[in-house]
């Protein structure tokens, strides 16, 4: 458990009072109170993880979600065609082995635009792009795949991120820096 900035704090419990002024209700006070703690629930024990790492290791587990959220809504790995079991199976080694592609293609690509601009690149954006008009299909059906990738490079300022306020969770990871060092928080007392 983290006890959270007063302007996340804040934040939270404004859009909570939106969210439930929607629906008609006002938010209690207990749930109000609670607004102001990140609660971690896990059952791995302290002597592997300290509460302090707890977060981090959170909010690398997220990256992995969001992942897999990202195929399922651009690459549709959850759409499934047919019923025989031999469709599904070569619908589904057909989808994974294209995975595989892009996902190595966007590790190039990251690392690529890290390099030669110091940014970091959208996996979405990127993806969209390989699978736009076909793209990537393709250029493996054509063989031309230094040609797209020569493409990529020219492009590649396109595909990554935006300025932003607030630091990625590439840049918190690669600088060491804790979840609750990214807030300017602080730990919980354990006699809360």
């Amino acid at each position: 458990m983290y006890r959270l900035p007063e302007a996340v704090v804040n934040r939270r419990r404004q859009e909570a009072k939106k969210q439930a002024k929607k629906r008609g209700r006002t938010p209690s006070q207990e749930h109000l109170a609670l607004l102001e703690f990140a609660l971690f629930v896990t059952n791995v024990p302290d002597s592997i993880w300290s509460a302090e790492v707890v977060g981090t290791i959170y909010r690398i587990r997220w990256q992995i979600e969001l992942r897999f959220k990202e195929w399922k809504s651009l690459l549709s790995i959850h759409v499934l065609k047919g019923k025989r079991p031999e469709r599904i199976c070569c619908w589904l080694y057909g989808r994974l082995i294209c995975l595989l592609i892009i996902t190595d293609l966007c590790s190039w690509a990251h690392w690529y635009a890290f390099e030669s601009l110091g940014k970091e690149l959208s996996l979405d954006k990127t993806i969209k792009w390989f699978t736009h008009f076909g793209r990537l299909a393709d250029s493996i059906q054509q063989n031309t795949l230094s040609r797209l990738i020569e493409d990529l490079k020219n492009n590649i300022n396109r595909l990554c991120k935006q300025k932003r306020t607030r630091k990625t969770t590439r840049s918190l990871i690669d600088s060491h820096i804790h979840y609750l060092d990214s807030f300017q928080g602080g730990p919980i007392p354990e006699n809360i």
